[in-house]
């Protein structure tokens, strides 16, 4: 898995944060709303942080209402519903917070499925 694309992305897309990508090192940073330098995948991860993953569930739950299913044995899923009760957006996934990136990218428009396969 492309781990600091998809977590780039969530923190340019979803988090509106400004984010750098140093191609050279092959690592990514991002200012944070209060100005804070914050290092992606590393000091925020929302693919694999159950923590930062419930931070953008928190922004997408100003326009969406959000419903994350884990069950043993059975893909994680993330559902986003607009003022209707059949998905707007959905996503599934081998862990709840990949299954929340993916369902948070569809939101603008991008389909992060393919990252899940690289690297």
């Amino acid at each position: 898995m492309d781990q600091i694309k998809i977590d780039s992305l969530i923190a340019e897309k979803i988090m509106k944060w400004k984010v750098y990508n140093y191609e050279n090192t092959g690592t990514c940073e991002a200012v944070d709303e209060e100005g804070n330098i914050v290092i992606i995948s590393k000091e925020f991860s929302p693919s694999s942080s159950i923590q930062d993953a419930w931070k953008v569930v928190s922004i997408l739950s100003v326009d969406y209402g959000v419903k994350v299913y884990e069950d043993l044995g059975a893909p994680c899923e993330c559902s986003l519903h607009h003022f209707s009760e059949e998905p707007t957006f959905f996503s599934e996934a081998d862990t709840v917070p990949v299954a929340v990136c993916l369902a948070a990218l569809k939101t603008v428009g991008i389909d992060a499925e393919h990252l899940l396969n690289t690297r």
